[in-house]
């Protein structure tokens, strides 16, 4: 009895761990199903004694979202500028409405001292949460995205 017993745990076990799971199909980088419904825009500021990054923009409108989804397609692959040369770290989260949620999928833009956006999509464990905010934290926060796979972009019109 004692193998038998096994031999099915070890079966149930294996069929389970192989079976197709929720987000089977998608990669990384896919975009949710549901079309684009809200842009939250957030902001990391020094100037600021509110929790970082600082929500400042809730883009709602169809028109700039549109826009938004067609702007994130940018396949200009470029390395990240230094850290000195950063004016502005925001991060974008673009919500999609699912059947009983929301999926949302993030992004850090970074403005730098020329008007030069670059664009990288992350996940939300890749985004400081911070008490406060300094020039210095730039570094340890663009760390955790990495300094590859950032996009060049033009500047976002859905900030208007």
């Amino acid at each position: 009895m004692g193998r038998r017993s096994t031999f099915w745990f070890l079966l149930v076990l294996l069929l389970t761990a192989c079976s197709a799971g929720a987000g089977e199909g998608k990669t990384a980088d896919s975009t949710p199903g549901g079309k684009l419904s809200l842009i939250n825009v957030s902001l990391y500021s020094s100037d600021s004694t509110k929790a970082q990054p600082e929500l400042i923009l809730v883009q709602s409108n169809p028109d700039p979202l549109a826009a938004a989804e067609k702007w994130t397609e940018a396949d200009s692959s470029i390395a990240l500028p230094p850290v000195g040369s950063i004016a502005r770290i925001y991060v974008l989260q673009f919500q999609y409405p699912a059947k009983t949620s929301t999926e949302s999928v993030h992004y850090f833009l970074l403005a730098d001292n020329k008007n030069n956006y670059y664009l990288k999509r992350v996940e939300p464990r890749q985004i400081a949460d911070l008490d406060s905010f300094a020039p210095e934290d730039k570094e340890p926060i663009l760390e955790k995205s990495g300094k590859e796979g950032w996009l060049s972009v033009a500047p976002p019109g859905f900030f208007d």
